[in-house]
């Protein structure tokens, strides 16, 4: 009799989980169709294959990563450019005191006539060097440059700090790719072992050595396995995708490889690990 009324409630209890999991499950759909702008159906939004591959890192080790970072990064790249924007900027205003030869060409045509010449004309061609020297300009250079150099200096600073960002993020996500991968093999371990777990359970049962609840215990156990081993897979390819991401070399053919993870055949993951 306990042993009836306890399943029950564990019955409704897991009810209740459910209906609240698929609450989350659908707004989470809809906030993935608005940002793709599109309705999805069902196979598109399919689980990750049971057999697992794991995806190659190359390089091999943080020091690649971090110099393909250094050279590729977009982030990296952008705020470089600003820094050598203002460098510019600099030089420019500098250049305001110096010393300055420019070209000049010219050509004129003149035709006249009065009662005392008849049909004048004059034809004027110049080419020269112009050369000036701004002799009192020293304080308005000096204005200019001031606030330049300053914008320069915000500009290596924001530039140091967002190499710091990036390594230190690039670091995170390299030490997580690794971590989530043990994880993945140690929960798929955990799930064939809770599986196992809930057949003798039930084996138990039937010759009457356990009761309902163990059975329940060991399913509870089960489920939980997978949860935790779906949650590793997904953290493991999300780390291997922002990696590529920090790095500057994610590409097209990078998601047609995570795509190829939540395909509907084995052998279609087996194919994207073996092209990396």
């Amino acid at each position: 009799r306990t042993d009836l009324l306890e399943t029950r409630a564990r019955l409704s209890l897991t009810r209740a989980e459910e209906i609240a999991a698929s609450d989350r499950a659908a707004a989470a759909r809809r906030t993935l169709e608005a940002m793709l702008g599109q309705a999805l159906e069902d196979r598109e939004l399919a689980a990750p294959i049971e057999r697992f591959p794991a995806l190659r890192l190359q390089p091999a080790t943080f020091e690649g990563w971090r110099q393909v970072a250094l050279q590729r990064s977009a982030e990296l790249g952008a705020q470089r450019h600003a820094l050598e924007a203002a460098a510019y900027e600099v030089e420019r205003n500098r250049a305001g005191h110096l010393p300055r030869l420019s070209l000049y060409a010219s050509s004129s045509k003149t035709h006249s006539a009065s009662e005392s010449t008849y049909e004048q004309k004059y034809d004027t061609d110049s080419v020269g060097l112009r050369l000036s020297l701004p002799l009192f300009e020293g304080g308005r250079v000096s204005a200019a440059t001031r606030p330049a150099g300053d914008k320069y200096a915000q500009a290596q600073a924001e530039l140091d700090a967002q190499v710091a960002s990036v390594i230190n993020d690039l670091h995170s996500q390299f030490d997580l790719t690794a971590s989530s991968l043990a994880k993945v093999r140690a929960y798929e371990m955990a799930v064939a072992a809770a599986r196992e777990q809930v057949t003798a359970t039930r084996r138990s049962v039937a010759g009457g050595e356990r009761v309902n609840r163990d059975v329940l215990d060991a399913e509870q156990q089960f489920y939980g396995a997978r949860r935790d081993l779906a949650e590793a897979r997904y953290a493991y390819l999300n780390a291997w995708l922002r990696l590529r991401q920090l790095a500057g070399v994610l590409e097209d053919r990078d998601l047609a490889v995570l795509a190829a993870y939540f395909g509907a055949g084995e052998g279609r993951a087996q194919v994207a690990a073996a092209i990396r």
